[in-house]
């Protein structure tokens, strides 16, 4: 029993210690420790080491097990017995000694895989990473290869645009043909390449370089030189030879680029677009448009005029050196119906065709020559130019041209009576309104942004809000309120809507019937709640649109179809949610122009009636407008006037009844309008599209200061 009992403690993992010195056999010894207490416990103590320095999962288990397994031994007395449950414990905690060795083998070989796995993924990466930055080489060299070429591509396009195939001349009769030269040498061929040039690297140099380059002297001395050339060649012989076309195109050659060059340096800053006024680069230009005939040509220099309406000071010059009338004349030529006004200039575009690259041009021009310029507005009126935008918004087959016309108009009626009462009479909101009508609401975004802008700017007045009434435009601007969800086409839709409705009840009376104030709601409801990215981006519309209900329901008998369209909850939430100060501003405007005065609320307590505004948070919506917007200034008449009429109390309402009796005749202060009517009305300019540059290559940057 003792044998057994010492075999079991070695194999558990106990270590027997020998007293130093002592030299007696270890089944002596471990019979002596057996039956020592002292020996016992030191044996348990050794056995709990070894287990805690094996450090295995299942360190504790293994522990409860020895001591169970010691307990059932010291309690079996029998010899046989407990030999056999020393073997069973002994071959159990074999087994389990071997599963241990098997788990940390699988854990090592678990954690191998891992790391392989590590190594896998990590090299997957760099080949990935590796084939990505050759892809990017590659697609660096064939963008460089492009770059390259890219001057030759532009320069065979402007070839081919200029130079038109010419006829071939009969040499006999035997009607043998024979090919005439183009008269192309290289000095018109450099001419052309280096106002090529000029225009690519024109947006990778500084205004002050291009200024003290003198490239612009010289590409308007080129200008100069091919009109006096063209003009010679006029002069010589009007038949139209072969030989005369030729020298025409080549001309032309060397104009179309420098032109383009022009436009080109005009957008970089005002600086440059008064140094090119200053070289007499205005009078080159309108030259240039009256002598030159290739279309191409022609509307690059239209292009080029425009851009140089861009700058303030230039426009009376343009005016005052005839290039007003030089662009009526254009569109003109293109009409059956002669113009009133000076004909000194009307034989020079007979039997040219005028096509509407040129007319998009000129109506390019014509919307920066009015801009902010009282005076030319009345010179275009007068010139008899309103009835030919007027025919081109009509007639023109394609969208720029029609887009344009609208800018134009509108530009010509901003504040101005006279020219309002023009188009009013050359019926430019019928020629709008068709074109309104077949436009995509999905798609022509701008044209539609500029229709409506320019029926907002004829409604400066009543009686071009009574002319606007009678024909469609007030259909159109609900349709654009209720279909279209441009922020730019909303906000101009809105500002019609307000502008020919403004201090008008009749045009208020018929906007609530065609469902204005539901479209109102409908974009509120829609734009005017949400994220705060959500909300900014559609400000101006919804600002707008609420402008245009403000001025609705300044007309008592709308707001009963205001609150049949759930207007009133709409703006309450609205104003009680929204972070942007101008929304909360306008909201509350809307809210104070159907919010009940102290007689209606008088009127309503006396039948016993309860007000629709009283039941929503209409007074709780206004207070947060005067404790935000105005916090550091005093609040409109109108914000407290109906506060102060929703905060009364019973007795105050009966005095203020008495005291309105008392003075009676008084208008309402529904019948007023809120905003003045200037926020209705803008005036744009017509950034001119500029010709395609296909390079931006470093190399061309300083080419264009080589030329002198």
């Amino acid at each position: 029993k003792k044998l057994v009992s010492f075999a079991f403690c070695q194999v558990l993992g106990s270590d027997v210690p020998r007293a130093e010195g002592a030299r007696v056999s270890g089944l002596t010894l471990a019979g002596e420790r057996w039956y020592s207490r002292a020996g016992r416990l030191r044996a348990r103590n050794n056995i709990t080491a070894r287990m805690n320095k094996a450090a295995s999962p299942s360190l504790e288990h293994r522990v409860t097990a020895a001591q169970v397994v010691c307990k059932r031994l010291r309690t079996i007395k029998d010899p046989d017995a407990y030999f056999d449950t020393a073997q069973h414990e002994f071959s159990v905690a074999l087994r389990t000694m071997s599963l241990d060795l098997l788990d940390s083998l699988d854990r090592r070989l678990n954690a191998l895989g891992e790391k392989v796995a590590r190594l896998e993924a990590t090299t997957r990466k760099v080949v990935i990473s590796r084939d990505a930055r050759a892809g990017a080489q590659e697609i660096a060299a064939n963008f460089a290869a492009q770059q390259e070429r890219a001057e030759k591509s532009l320069l065979s396009l402007w070839l081919q645009g200029y130079v038109r195939r010419l006829p071939r001349l009969t040499a006999n009769a035997n009607d043998h043909e024979e090919d005439v030269d183009l008269l192309l040498d290289a000095v018109d061929f450099a001419f052309c390449r280096c106002a090529l040039n000029v225009a690519i690297s024109s947006s990778s140099v500084s205004q002050e370089k291009l200024m003290s380059s003198r490239v612009v002297s010289i590409l308007i001395s080129m200008v100069d030189g091919a009109n006096k050339a063209m003009q010679q060649t006029k002069n010589k012989s009007n038949d139209q030879s072969i030989s005369n076309s030729a020298t025409l195109d080549a001309a032309a050659l060397v104009t179309g680029p420098c032109l383009m060059a022009l436009a080109h340096l005009a957008r970089r800053g005002d600086l440059v677009c008064s140094q090119i006024a200053d070289a007499n680069g205005i009078l080159v230009v309108i030259n240039c448009m009256r002598i030159v005939q290739h279309p191409t040509v022609l509307a690059q220099a239209c292009r080029t005029l425009s851009t140089l309406s861009l700058l303030p000071q230039n426009r009376q010059q343009i005016a005052n050196r005839k290039g007003i009338n030089i662009l009526v004349r254009l569109l003109a030529a293109s009409q059956l119906s002669p113009i009133p006004g000076d004909h000194f200039l009307s034989a020079e575009f007979n039997g040219m065709q005028v096509n509407e690259s040129i007319q998009e041009a000129a109506l390019a021009a014509f919307t920066n020559l009015t801009n902010s310029s009282e005076p030319n507005r009345q010179l275009v009126a007068e010139l008899g130019g309103i009835e030919h935008i007027v025919s081109c918004i009509l007639f023109a087959r394609h969208g720029g041209p029609v887009r344009n016309a609208a800018q134009a108009i509108a530009n010509v009626a901003y504040g101005s009576h006279f020219s309002v009462a023009r188009c009013i009479m050359a019926r430019a909101d019928v020629a709008i309104c068709s074109a309104i009508g077949a436009t995509d609401f999905l798609d022509e975004d701008r044209l539609l942004e500029a229709a409506y802008r320019a029926l907002a700017n004829m409604a400066l007045d009543e009686a071009a809000q009574t002319g606007l009434a009678s024909g469609d435009a007030m259909t159109w601007c609900v349709r654009g309120l209720q279909k279209c969800g441009y922020v730019h086409v909303l906000r101009a839709a809105a500002h019609a809507t307000a502008a020919i409705a403004y201090k008008s009840r009749a045009n208020k009376a018929q906007f609530a019937q065609l469902g204005a104030l539901a479209a109102c709601v409908r974009v509120v409801s829609e734009f005017g709640c949400g994220s705060l990215a959500h909300t900014r981006h559609y400000l101006s519309a919804v600002h707008a649109t609420s402008l245009a209900a403000c001025t609705l329901l300044s007309f008592s008998p709308n707001h009963l179809v205001f609150e049949d369209c759930y207007g009133i909850e709409m703006y309450t939430t609205l104003c009680e949610t929204t972070e942007h100060l101008e929304i909360l501003n306008v909201g509350a405007m809307v809210l104070a122009s159907v919010a009940p005065t102290a007689s209606g609320r008088w009127e309503a307590q006396a039948e016993g009636r309860t007000l629709h505004f009283e039941k929503t948070a209409g007074l709780r919506a206004l207070v947060r407008c005067e404790k935000w917007v105005f916090s550091n200034s005093s609040s409109p008449h109108w914000l407290h006037q109906a506060i102060s009429a929703l905060q009364m109390s019973p007795i105050q309402l009966d005095e203020v009844q008495a005291a309105h009796q008392s003075s009676s005749g008084k208008l309402s202060a529904h019948d007023l309008e809120l905003f003045p009517q200037e926020y209705l009305f803008e005036e744009v300019l017509a950034l001119t599209t500029l010709d395609h540059i296909v390079t931006n290559s470093p190399d061309l940057r300083n080419l264009a200061f080589r030329l002198y």
